[in-house]
């Protein structure tokens, strides 16, 4: 019997490895565009990079950058200011399940407002285009953040997955 080099399936290897790298260069350039799109492009595929064979425990700790610098940086006070704010711009409703996020749990952080009729002003009508963008932003980094996790065998707040959960308007709305 004959041996069988290794030498194929290292190119193999080598080859899912460099094309993991080429596809994780463009999604993190496209985190930082400033087009919108292209920004929730870049954390989608992301997220389905962090679930890759392909790439080593050293390698999806890199990722960590892109959700350390969402706009509540996945800190759950940040995470409970931006929720409260959406809310008062009538970007969001509820959040999902009876949580701390939508007042149905008696843990309700402080900063979500009891209702969400507060009249809008016009300097709150620029602040809601600001406001949405970071929360698609933030939804998508806590997604990322949770794949992580699960990944690298890291815990994940409750605030991070109620986040996560949160659907977010397409662009244009």
């Amino acid at each position: 019997m004959t041996e069988v080099s290794p030498i194929p399936e290292r190119k193999r290897d080598l080859a899912a490895s460099s094309e993991w790298w080429t596809r994780t260069q463009w999604a993190l350039e496209a985190t930082v565009s400033e087009n919108e799109m292209k920004n929730i492009y870049g954390l989608i595929l992301l997220s389905a990079l962090a679930k890759s064979k392909e790439a080593d425990f050293r390698e999806k700790s890199m990722l960590d950058a892109v959700w350390k610098g969402a706009c509540t940086g996945m800190q759950d006070d940040a995470i409970d200011q931006l929720i409260g704010e959406a809310r008062r711009l009538n970007i969001l409703s509820e959040a999902p399940k009876p949580s701390p996020l939508n007042g149905n749990a008696k843990d309700k952080p402080e900063s979500t407002p009891e209702s969400a009729e507060t009249p809008l002003n016009s300097s709150d009508a620029e602040r809601r285009g600001q406001v949405l963008s970071a929360l698609r932003y933030d939804i998508l980094a806590a997604r990322l953040k949770m794949d992580l996790d699960q990944e690298l065998g890291r815990a994940t707040s409750l605030r991070v997955k109620l986040l996560s959960e949160l659907e977010f308007s397409p662009l244009g709305q």
